[in-house]
Order: C-alpha cells, then sequence, then structure tokens
C-alpha cells in the first residue's frame, strides 16, 4: 500500500501539560496574595493535593470551576489544626516547614515512614529552631530569627524554596545566605524566585 503525503503548514492550538512544581508554588503564593487568584488549567496531583489540603487547614478557600482554580485567601490564617498531613510529598513538607513553623507554634508535620527518612537531612537541622524527628513525624517549635539564615545547598533546593516564601511573604525582607559548592544557582530555586516576581 502506498502513501501520498502532501507537506502543508501546521495550525491549530495545543496545551501544554501542566508543571507539578509551578503548580506548588502558585499555590502557596495565591494563598497569602492579596485577592483571589484563578489558576488556569490546574494540576491535581498525588503531591499538589497535599499542598492543597494543608493550606486549607489554615484558612484558605478552593473553588473549582471547569478547568479552573480559584484560590481564595482567609481574612485571617488560623491553624484548625497542628498536624501537616504529607503523605509521601516532599515538596509539600519542605515548602512549608520554614512558613508555617514562622506562623504558628508547635507545628508537626506528619507523613509515611520514607518520608521521614528522606527529610532526615543536614539542612533542615541548619534551622534555628527545635526539631524533633520520630518515625512518622517532624515536630518543630520555637523557630526565629529566619529572616536572615545561612544554608548549604547540599541536599534539596526544596527547603531553599520554602525560606524564600517565608522571606517575602511573612517578613518582606529578608537576607538569605547560600553556600554552594560552585556558586551556581539550581534551576528550581530560580523557578521559586520567578513565581515569587509574578505575585
Amino acid at each position: 500500500m502506498n502513501y501520498t503525503i502532501y507537506p502543508k503548514p501546521l495550525s491549530g492550538v495545543i496545551s501544554a501539560p501542566s508543571s507539578k512544581s509551578i503548580m506548588h508554588r502558585v499555590l502557596i503564593c495565591a494563598s497569602f496574595s492579596k485577592g483571589n487568584t484563578i489558576i488556569e488549567n490546574p494540576l491535581f496531583s498525588y503531591d499538589t493535593v497535599y499542598t492543597m489540603n494543608a493550606l486549607e487547614s489554615i484558612g484558605v478557600t478552593f473553588k473549582k470551576e471547569g478547568d479552573k482554580l480559584i484560590v481564595i485567601p482567609p481574612k485571617i490564617y488560623k491553624f484548625n489544626n497542628n498536624i501537616i498531613e504529607c503523605g509521601n510529598s516532599g515538596s509539600t513538607a519542605r515548602f512549608l516547614i520554614p512558613l508555617f513553623t514562622s506562623l504558628f507554634t508547635n507545628v508537626v508535620f506528619r507523613g509515611e515512614k520514607r518520608l521521614i527518612e528522606r527529610l532526615d537531612t543536614s539542612d533542615l537541622t541548619e534551622l534555628p529552631a527545635e526539631i524533633l524527628i520520630n518515625e512518622q513525624t517532624i515536630n518543630i517549635a520555637n523557630i526565629n530569627n529566619i529572616n536572615n539564615v545561612t544554608i548549604h545547598n547540599k541536599n534539596t533546593s526544596q527547603l531553599i524554596s520554602g525560606l524564600l516564601f517565608l522571606i517575602a511573604i511573612v517578613y518582606q525582607k529578608g537576607t538569605l545566605h547560600l553556600i554552594t559548592p560552585d556558586d551556581t544557582l539550581d534551576p528550581y530555586i530560580e523557578l521559586t524566585m520567578d513565581v515569587l516576581s509574578n505575585f
């Protein structure tokens, strides 16, 4: 069987797949913005749903309308439960640990055993706080002076992004001293700064 192919200019519209990395960051920024945010083509994945649930626990409201998600920040942020369920989402935990533990007292992050093992790293212990790690929970209390902190970029960029969220959202101004082996900036940190800049 023979086929004849006739070249023709391409036309039409395609939708790029949503990014989980961007979705986490947009959810957090939108939850602390002035006014509502409309997210088009949102990504609902295992990890991002845990982040949404954590943000709902402090009063953020999410409304689904077709292929859009409306993020409605509360007038007053109030912790309904001091336990944040993270499942196996390292992004949820690392992004929110600096932010939540600065806004509220005695926050407990709970997750699968594998997640807790992944979180038990030296960058977490560099935070100026009391940290108690158990088999399924991380208890964090008395965090302070975190608007001027030094951290090594040895394990993951996610906790550094969490510190950037904290400095931008809570303090509005601060200094993050990042020690890297070769003076290069992780692309995911640049992504966080880009989302923060857009908000």
